[in-house]
């Protein structure tokens, strides 16, 4: 149930779980909803007697001193609630009100996720949330992205994780903080010895290097299905235009990344997917990982807005052609990618998702299209794709090329033009005669509505 005003409503929900309705599962106050701390305090009393309720959302509600208590007391009595989402973004910065929290969550027996995304903690809030992870043996999800947290924070919560050996924390959401290299070695030394751990989230932080160690931990790891390590490159400190240091002869972040993983994939048989969208990859990282991956159990790899052309594309492409690879998802947009890094990649036998969204890859002829195995799916919007482009294409599908395919999405590509979109139309059209179970995604948003008077 989400709430956003009615007259009374608190007190009808306070009814409701004083009479464990059955019905009343989750509570979701919306954040503009204003309720006063006594209403909190009476809602979170009777959710200490409660046994119906699982999911409790009221992140934006300020709270009270006389609030947290009632809230804390419910935590150390209720058995039933699974997921809790409390507070405002000035949360970790009242300690005492978050230590109540942590101490409630301490001794609760039936929390499996903790969201406490964009609250403000603090590295003495930190401190009192690691206290609590040592001793909790419930949860199994824990959100801290959006907090700035730094590196001594992130090493008080890897160790809290290591030290409890009754802990099943499966999911952990990092991402979005200020967490650098030496953060990052912290992590790497928590997945090593982590066996529950399966999906990790430490996106969108200056890691640097560390995004090399922390893959590096895990070379023994067995449990870990999951990890997002989008926006971890480290921008250039220091930049000095006097400089005479060549940049260009120095291995980017994403690159130190891709040599890990080539160490770590031939003995790692956990990791399923894996996301390092904006990281600087570039043709040498791409190569350099294609060999591990060719013989590794991912089966989803997202690698947008990197430095990708054909040269590491085909590389990558052909060991994935020899290897035992699984891959099923690949996700390069936003790169350098023309047609001959395509046409390898469409060849790839496991291969049934692929987006190619906004890169090179238009003026074709007949021979790019030979070879497509298993795909499913193709992306090849905004490419550049011109109408001689894309009648090679439709020619090539009515001709039985992709067998598999059900989707092609090529938006972004016509002129919006009335002849240009007719032709297209037609040449679409003509395809799904021959294939009708094939979808062909060619128009622009409002295209028909944006054509010249």
């Amino acid at each position: 149930m989400a709430w956003g005003g009615n007259d009374n409503a608190v007190q009808k929900w306070i009814k409701r779980l004083e009479d464990n309705d059955p019905t009343f599962t989750s509570l979701h106050i919306l954040s503009f909803r204003q309720v006063s701390s006594a209403d909190l305090a009476q809602l979170f009393t009777a959710l200490g007697r409660n046994s119906t309720l699982k999911h409790l959302y009221c992140s934006g509600q300020p709270l009270d001193a006389t609030a947290m208590e009632s809230l804390s007391e419910a935590l150390a009595l209720n058995d039933t609630l699974e997921s809790i989402n409390v507070g405002t973004t000035k949360f970790g910065a009242d300690i005492a009100l978050f230590k109540a929290f942590c101490e409630g969550l301490a001794v609760n027996e039936g929390i499996r996720k903790i969201d406490l995304d964009n609250k403000g903690l603090t590295p003495a809030s930190v401190q009192e949330l690691g206290e609590c992870l040592e001793k909790n043996t419930t949860l199994h999800s824990l959100v801290i992205s959006r907090n700035l947290l730094d590196n001594g924070s992130v090493e008080v919560l890897m160790n809290a994780l290591s030290k409890n050996h009754d802990s099943q924390l499966k999911h952990l959401d990092l991402s979005m903080n200020e967490i650098t290299k030496y953060g990052g070695q912290a992590i790497a030394e928590f997945l090593s010895e982590s066996k529950t751990i399966e999906e990790l989230d430490v996106s969108d932080n200056p890691l640097g290097p560390g995004g090399s160690s922390l893959v590096r931990g895990l070379q023994h790891n067995t449990s870990l299905h999951s990890l997002k390590l989008s926006g971890t490159q480290q921008e250039l400190e220091n930049f000095n235009l006097d400089s005479t240091n060549d940049t260009s002869t120095q291995t980017s972040d994403g690159d130190l990344i891709m040599e890990a993983f080539a160490s770590v994939l031939p003995t790692n048989t956990s990791l399923k997917l894996i996301w390092l969208d904006g990281v600087g990859v570039s043709n040498k990282g791409m190569a350099n990982f294609g060999k591990a991956i060719g013989q590794s159990n991912v089966m989803e790899l997202r690698m947008r807005k990197n430095n990708i052309e054909d040269e590491g594309v085909t590389e990558f492409a052909r060991a994935i052609q020899q290897g035992t690879s699984r891959l099923s998802k690949l996700e390069l947009g936003e790169n350098a990618i023309s047609v001959s890094g395509f046409q390898e990649l469409l060849a790839c036998p496991t291969i049934q998702f692929l987006g190619l969204f906004n890169n090179k890859i238009n003026t074709f002829d007949s021979a790019a299209f030979v070879n497509c195995p298993s795909i499913s799916t193709v992306d090849i919007g905004c490419n550049g794709i011109s109408t001689a482009d894309f009648g090679i294409i439709c020619e090539a599908l009515k001709g039985g090329f992709a067998a598999s395919l059900k989707m092609l999405e090529i938006g972004g590509n016509v002129n919006n033009e009335d002849d240009d979109l007719e032709v297209w139309e037609k040449m679409a059209a003509s395809v799904n005669e021959i294939r009708p179970d094939l979808d062909i995604a060619w128009k622009r948003l409002h295209a028909v509505d944006d054509r010249k008077e």
